[in-house]
């Protein structure tokens, strides 16, 4: 079994932090979004 390694999240992760939420506020129903913000939003 491989293992998972977790870390604090570094600058180069907010373009797929970003990918990855938008397809919830898209998709999903626990935020309360309408349009998923941008990679410059979630990096501020």
């Amino acid at each position: 079994m491989s293992q998972v390694t977790i870390r604090p999240s570094r600058p180069a992760d907010v373009p797929a932090i970003a990918a990855i939420y938008a397809v919830h506020v898209r998709d999903g129903f626990a935020s309360f979004e309408i349009e998923p913000p941008d990679a410059a939003h979630g990096a501020s």
